[in-house]
């Protein structure tokens, strides 16, 4: 389902692109939001156990601003005008509100975070390998079309359709998978996973400006198919192992794993890219690039896949480490 959303999203954003402004993209989550939330409303059991606990305000408002703040200060980060006092006072906000969010959670008298599922060794390197496996994926999602429009002038349509190979290879290799769980443990899978995406990222990084289309799909469809092979196993694996009670709270655990490793892959392609392409052009930013910034543009997406390379390294070690039996 996710793999469907994912490919059906590029080559509607390509045709979109390509006869509408940019904002007209954020129009169509709108409709698509109220039909899916009525659909939701209607088809999904509303389950209140004797258990159910209630929400702790406190807490859940000082992680959405620590969210928040994170988000911006990433952002923030990853201009080349930056200035390192302001950055330090956006950090130190950072830091301070992570106190203070665990010293509520302490005190919560419903923690909006289990504490016992991370203190769980195979939770915790579940969630951790899930934010680096997100990292990679979407500092190659953010930065390849850049490179796809500045240096090979594609068309935004045929953007769409090059984007569209990793998506295509979730969705043909998830439900593998989830076949292959049954058979070999998600230590195995989620290990597999991550050593095809760390292997897309260093073969992206040797990406020429006049590399072929089918080349490109390629190395992107290994990006999407270790995910796939990642994903599936990684969430099952935490999900078998623990309560039914606390089924809910591992779940939105693994959802806030991804989403969080959504923005620091994009926060991660950013800094690389704008603080290396600001360096090779004395003070440039991607807004500025003409033709005779091509070599410059290059050694910044190399530098932005070498860094999702990296970050693919770490999950491989983490996962290779977990638990050797069922997870």
């Amino acid at each position: 389902a996710v793999s469907l959303g994912l490919m059906t999203g590029p080559i509607v954003a390509g045709f979109t692109l390509q006869f509408l402004p940019w904002r007209t993209l954020f129009l169509f989550t709108v409709p698509l939001g109220l039909i899916f939330f009525i659909i939701a409303r209607r088809l999904i059991p509303r389950r209140q156990p004797a258990s159910a606990s209630t929400l702790y305000w406190p807490a859940a408002l000082t992680w959405i601003m620590l969210l928040a703040t994170t988000s911006l200060t990433i952002t923030y980060a990853s201009s080349p005008t930056w200035s390192k006092v302001n950055l330090a006072a956006m950090s130190s906000a950072v830091f301070l509100l992570l106190i203070f969010f665990i010293f509520i959670e302490k005190k919560a008298p419903f923690p909006l975070i289990s504490n016992g599922l991370l203190r769980q060794r195979h939770v915790f390197s579940a969630l951790l390998c899930a934010i680096l496996a997100f990292m990679v994926l979407f500092a190659i999602l953010v930065i390849t079309p850049f490179f796809l429009d500045r240096v090979q002038n594609m068309s935004k349509i045929r953007i769409g359709m090059v984007m569209m190979a990793v998506p295509l290879a979730t969705l043909i290799l998830a439900p593998l998978a989830g076949w292959l769980y049954e058979y070999y443990s998600a230590r195995q899978l989620s290990t597999l996973g991550l050593i095809m995406t760390t292997a897309s990222a260093i073969m992206l990084s040797r990406t020429s400006p006049h590399i072929s289309s089918p080349q490109i799909m390629a190395e992107l469809a290994l990006t999407g198919g270790g995910l796939a092979m990642f994903l599936s196993p990684n969430s099952a694996s935490v999900l078998r192992w623990i309560e039914r009670d606390n089924a809910g709270k591992a779940a939105a655990l693994l959802a806030t794993a991804r989403n969080l490793g959504m923005v620091l892959g994009i926060g991660l392609a950013s800094i690389s890219f704008s603080h290396t392409f600001s360096l090779l052009t004395h003070g440039l930013d991607m807004k500025d690039f003409t033709p005779i910034h091509t070599r410059a543009f290059m050694s910044a997406l190399q530098a932005v896949y070498l860094a999702a390379a990296g970050a693919g390294f770490v999950g491989t070690i983490i996962s290779l480490l977990r638990g050797k039996r069922r997870t």
